[in-house]
């Protein structure tokens, strides 16, 4: 089947299929060009301490929840594109076929090593349930290394993708929960998932990046705008959507 929505960017062809089972080939460095790609796609390399200082930061500003939400849509959206990865190699019609390919992609990548644990999926019956651990979870261990031990869980972006994956693939809402950490003392660090509806009650505090971002098209309460100011009377509204901004346009013309 198809999967609305998860196309590539115009001058992003698929990659060939893919001989053996093996993504590795994948991974190219240009030296020369100063780029290395994955899939095709631009990949980059940076300090694993990097990630957990640049959650520190969001959340320094804009509170913690904000920056779990932040950073769970960040990795909702590469978990999209893992499945993508595995539906246009013809590798994503099964679950077992899907998560083949995520522990590679986990590996590959260096976030972590990905095992499914246990698997209840019943589409008739609207069953969903899976358990993943990640071993050696590269979110978890730097921000053990950079400040130390955690009272919560901590890798959004490994649970933000995981949801993205299963929630393209099975064509309804998915939400992942870490339940054990390493930054906590754990082991490993353990995922359960499961449809957004069996959650019940505990799902709403699952959804904060799946709602509309309140700083963007909205009117500011006092702050100062990011953008250069608009015109009267517009001096007090935030924006970066495109129907948004042409919608102020249309009504300065109209002023």
């Amino acid at each position: 089947g198809s999967m609305p929505g998860k196309t590539r960017p115009p001058n992003q062809a698929p990659a060939p299929a893919i001989a053996g089972d093996s993504l590795h080939g994948q991974l190219q460095f240009d030296q020369a060009g100063g780029a290395i790609r994955f899939d095709g796609f631009r990949m980059m390399l940076m300090y694993s301490t990097l990630l957990a200082r640049l959650k520190h930061e969001i959340a320094a500003r804009g509170g913690y929840q904000s920056a779990r939400d932040a950073v769970e849509r960040l990795g909702y959206a590469e978990g999209t594109k893992i499945a993508l990865l595995a539906h246009e190699r013809g590798r994503g019609g099964s679950f077992d076929e899907l998560m083949a390919v995520a522990a590679q992609v986990w590996s590959l990548t260096g976030n972590a090593h990905l095992t499914r644990h246990r698997a209840d999926i019943r589409p008739a019956d609207d069953v969903f349930e899976v358990e993943v651990e990640l071993t050696n979870c590269v979110e978890a261990m730097a921000h053990v290394d950079a400040f130390g031990p955690s009272r919560e869980p901590t890798c959004w972006l490994q649970t933000g993708a995981a949801s993205g994956l299963c929630t393209a693939h099975l064509g309804t809402t998915v939400q992942f929960r870490e339940v054990e950490c390493v930054a906590m003392g754990h082991a490993a660090c353990r995922l359960v998932g499961k449809r957004l509806e069996a959650w019940g009650s505990a799902g709403d505090e699952l959804t904060g990046y799946l709602r509309a971002d309140d700083l963007i098209n909205r009117f500011s309460l006092g702050q100062t705008p990011s953008l250069p100011p608009l015109p009267e009377p517009f001096t007090d509204v935030v924006g970066i959507a495109p129907d948004f901004v042409a919608a102020l346009e249309q009504l300065r013309q109209v002023a």
